[in-house]
């Protein structure tokens, strides 16, 4: 048996007290500290890298930590899921890392990432594509509002910080989709070089028993020879996104290989 227990920090802080509030106008970026440590497909064992692959063609893929740590016969564990988007199905791949105190209370990795299951959700049909430029910066104006989801599963917890980000039109179209996801992952990530940030992308996967849509959406700036991180940080928070919403509805149930603990 095993205990899931909440792991303190997340890939995007906001400060004071902003609750996510999925319906309601777009939270802007300029206040988000983008400080946590990311993890990769490069970072999963070589075992979860192979079994998660398709002859098909990629079309989108991100991994993230969990904000939980696994319990098991009185070890933690940290755990990460890697997800892919193939032209003809969806692949989970999760694993875990055993971890050791660390001065301070912290807990410290204490191994390499572990294999602990793949699936596979193949589509039913052919993928539904569309994208285009979504512009956030007078919805930013607005302020607090709308009415939404007050609460999340706790798996879905990054998924559910990086959706506040997106543009309200773009969150609303995904949730008509798949308004209750048993798989909801995604990330908000940031480049920033020495200057001031450049770019920023948020990856997310919705999924149902029967659906499954993701969001890739992309903005940046254009290279500066001025040096005002402060006004860098403003200005792309008000950048449009770029925006594509792949979808498509789910064939047979999903087919595990591996076993989960």
């Amino acid at each position: 048996m095993s205990e899931l227990i909440r792991k303190a920090g997340a890939v995007a802080r906001r400060s004071r007290d902003d609750i996510a509030r999925y319906s309601a106008p777009a939270v802007s970026t300029e206040r988000v500290s983008f400080d946590a440590e990311a993890v990769t497909w490069a970072d999963f064992p070589a075992r979860a890298r192979r079994a998660a692959r398709r002859p098909s063609p990629l079309l989108a893929e991100e991994a993230e930590r969990d904000v939980r740590v696994q319990l098991l016969e009185g070890r933690r564990y940290e755990l990460a899921t890697g997800w892919r988007v193939f032209e003809d199905a969806v692949v989970l791949a999760k694993v875990r890392r055993p971890l050791r105190p660390a001065p301070g209370g912290a807990l410290r990795a204490a191994g390499p990432w572990e294999h602990q299951s793949v699936r596979f959700s193949t589509f039913a049909g052919p993928l539904r594509r569309r994208s285009g430029f979504v512009t956030v910066a007078e919805e930013l104006q607005k302020g607090p509002g709308g009415v939404g989801h007050t609460s999340h599963a706790p798996d879905h917890a990054n998924a559910a910080e990086a959706w506040t980000y997106l543009p309200r039109v773009v969150r609303e179209a995904a949730e008509r989709l798949v308004p209750e996801p048993d798989v909801w992952l995604g990330e908000i990530m940031q480049i920033a070089p020495e200057g001031g940030p450049r770019s920023q992308t948020v990856r997310v996967l919705r999924m149902s028993a029967e659906r499954a849509v993701v969001i890739l959406a992309d903005r940046s700036l254009p290279p500066s020879t001025e040096v005002d991180p402060v006004a860098r940080r403003a200005q792309l928070a008000r950048t449009p996104w770029l925006v594509e919403q792949v979808g498509a509805d789910l064939g047979a149930p999903p087919r595990l290989i591996g076993a989960e603990a």
